[in-house]
């Protein structure tokens, strides 16, 4: 699918099969639109436009969330926060008055009453949802991504601020209560699941990125569970499934990583021509944007961590079931 401009944000929509891909060209590149464009992806990987709004400013960021009671969109569109219901109609609008007209991040959180943006100030705001009311902020250049995570029913911000990771309480002061190592890593990335934490930076001078998953135990010291670099290569863009680690590479190329391990899964080569700016998974495809403006849907089925399990326990078993057999033999 040709999105008629560079993409920089995608995310699942809240039916199935629909994308939501955010991009454009800026207000000093003419010819090239700003738009939030509503897609569905067919069975067979092609695209179907259903809506598409232009934009005057570039729209950087998108974000959907799936909640029982509360359920909301939110995209960026120069230094303004526009929220939407399920419909995707505009609830409510902010402005950060920012010089910047980027943001880095944007999540809203499983419950559906808050949400965390990074703008391109490098600033962390917390706002409550659907006033879109600020409850906290921090000062620039303090933080460059953050997701939300939940740990036995408790809210938190995993924020990638300077060189490390940082776990946040968001409340008004948005209290520290842990945080990592120094990385020296340039942050791309951060996502959640549970209580783990997948990091992806980049180190410009080796020209390669690390992949480094953290788990935070109540303890003020996350603690370290993989650090690797898949491939040797530079990740510009990073998604987590409940199974899978998707990375885009600047070269087009896709890299999927099994979550549990981070061992690599499959390398789809050249998916782009240039830069893969973004990418997600929606249903049993992986799919990836790029600055060259396409968006690509590649079918990819995640082979389950039980059934993994299943197939290692019927293994043993059978090797069992074979020991036994020459034992018995043996013995007479």
């Amino acid at each position: 699918m040709n999105a008629g401009a560079p993409v920089y944000s995608l995310s699942p929509g809240f039916n199935k099969g629909e994308i939501l891909i955010a991009g454009g060209g800026g207000v000093s590149k003419s010819g090239l639109p700003n738009s939030l464009i509503f897609a569905k992806i067919n069975d067979d990987g092609s695209f179907q436009t259903i809506a598409t709004r232009k934009f005057e400013k570039q729209v950087t960021c998108v974000t959907a969330r799936l909640a029982k009671k509360k359920t909301y969109a939110a995209v960026a569109v120069g230094s303004e926060i526009i929220l939407m219901n399920r419909r995707y109609e505009p609830i409510t609008t902010f402005d950060t008055h920012m010089q910047k007209f980027i943001f880095r991040s944007l999540d809203i959180a499983p419950t559906g009453h808050i949400m965390v943006a990074v703008d391109g100030d490098d600033s962390l705001r917390l706002f409550s949802l659907p006033s879109l009311k600020e409850i906290a902020s921090t000062h620039e250049n303090s933080v460059q991504r953050a997701s939300f995570m939940t740990i036995d029913g408790n809210l938190y911000i995993a924020c990638a601020s300077q060189n490390k990771i940082q776990i946040l309480k968001p409340e008004s002061d948005l209290p520290l209560v842990a945080e990592s190592e120094e990385f020296q890593l340039e942050p791309k990335e951060v996502k959640c699941v549970d209580n783990v934490i997948y990091f992806n930076g980049a180190d410009k001078k080796k020209m390669c990125s690390s992949i480094i998953k953290l788990a935070f135990n109540g303890s003020p010291n996350l603690a370290e569970l993989s650090n690797v670099t898949p491939g040797a290569k530079m990740f510009t863009a990073m998604g987590v499934t409940s199974n899978s680690v998707l990375l885009a590479t600047r070269d087009g190329d896709v890299v999927i990583l099994n979550r549990f391990s981070l061992k690599i899964s499959k390398i789809i080569p050249k998916v782009h021509t240039f830069i893969g700016s973004a990418i997600t998974g929606v249903d049993n495809f992986v799919v990836s944007g790029s600055f060259d403006h396409s968006v690509v849907a590649t079918e990819y089925h995640e082979v389950k961590q039980n059934f993994k399990k299943f197939i290692y326990l019927c293994v043993a078993v059978l090797l069992l079931a074979v020991f036994i057999g020459i034992s018995v033999n043996h013995g007479k």
